[in-house]
């Protein structure tokens, strides 16, 4: 099982470098039990409801984005990496494209 390798390497690397480790936050969770911190700096069109433009922006100070999780305004079943990867990329270039 690959977390229980993952721990055993947290493990040797603590003892290699003579780190104690805080025993409760060796956790292994079930499989979809993670966490994804999200939803905090919502992305939308309302400065009243959103922390946001669409772009990632944040309402009313120019050149200050936001390109994280905390942007999308919900999480759907799935983990949100891959919608996370595409705003980075879209926010990249839109700043680029801004930026000519």
């Amino acid at each position: 099982m690959v977390a229980k390798q993952m721990e055993q390497g947290i493990r040797q690397s603590a003892a290699a470098m003579g780190v104690s480790l805080d025993e409760s936050t060796l956790v292994l969770r079930p499989p979809g039990a993670d966490m994804h911190e999200s939803c905090t700096c919502r992305m939308g069109t309302d400065p009243a409801t959103s922390a946001t433009n669409i772009h990632g922006q944040i309402h009313g100070v120019s050149g200050l984005y936001v390109a994280d999780n905390s942007v999308l305004p919900t999480l759907s079943a799935a983990g949100p990496v891959i919608s996370n990867v595409a705003l980075a990329i879209r926010l990249a270039d839109y700043i680029y494209c801004e930026s000519r």
